[in-house]
């Protein structure tokens, strides 16, 4: 009879095997509304060299609140 893993090797093929579910519906998603189609228009416009080889990240960074206040002389070394 094979051995089974620990408990802790269950949980995380479990979770693992949740957070690709999750990718997966989230590239569905992003299929369906266009948005891969919009990123890969974007970049054909930079002239890049891209091929299937080619891995692109596109990495969402949330406009920070410290800089909207204006209050984020710290990051480019001002002393306010």
């Amino acid at each position: 009879m094979p051995k089974t893993g620990s408990g802790s090797q269950k949980a995380k093929v479990k979770t693992q095997g949740l957070y690709d579910r999750i990718a997966d519906v989230h590239n569905l998603s992003m299929k369906l509304n266009g948005y891969r189609a919009s990123v890969a228009k974007y970049l054909r416009s930079l002239d890049l060299t891209i091929n299937a080889d080619s891995l692109v990240l596109d990495v969402f960074a949330p406009v920070r609140d410290d800089w909207v206040r204006g209050d984020d002389g710290y990051l480019r070394g001002r002393r306010d």
